[in-house]
């Protein structure tokens, strides 16, 4: 896979390709998150990248629509998995059903789905000066994953 940087965009290959597959959908949601029970993965945000995007699904359907993901670049915590690099956060349609978050460790990335209406909000976050996203798997099953800020 070409993983070249694209100066203009700020973004590889490989990470347009999963911004355009969040856009369509079509990332599976998976059945599990690569993260034991009991453990969190903090990514200390230094950097970030807006996309909004207007799209034809196919030719076939010739449906067109819109979406926003906000991919959020930094270092992983000392405690987290070294890999972690990335977080995508995918905004979505205040009528359609959000997904659960996810994290893989092998590609060192988290997703989090958040209404639209949320939008104005994240990104007030993303100026502050400590900007934290994480994922927790708690007891239960509950998995937790959000953007905050501290002073």
């Amino acid at each position: 896979m070409n993983t070249t940087e694209l100066p203009e965009l700020g973004l590889t290959d490989e990470q347009m390709n999963e911004v355009r597959q969040l856009a369509l959908g079509s990332l599976p949601e998976s059945e599990e998150v690569d993260l034991p029970e009991g453990t969190r993965q903090i990514l200390f945000v230094s950097g970030h990248t807006l996309i909004s995007s207007n799209f034809v699904e196919s030719q076939i359907t010739g449906k067109v629509d819109s979406n926003v993901v906000l991919l959020l670049k930094g270092k992983a915590s000392p405690s987290s998995n070294p890999l972690l690099h990335q977080a995508y956060i995918t905004f979505m349609d205040d009528t359609g059903k959000l997904r659960r978050p996810g994290y893989s460790q092998k590609k060192g990335t988290l997703w989090l789905y958040m209404p639209l209406r949320m939008l104005p909000v994240v990104l007030a976050q993303i100026h502050e000066t400590n900007v934290v996203c994480w994922i927790g798997h708690f007891a239960g099953g509950h998995i937790w994953a959000d953007i905050h800020t501290s002073h």
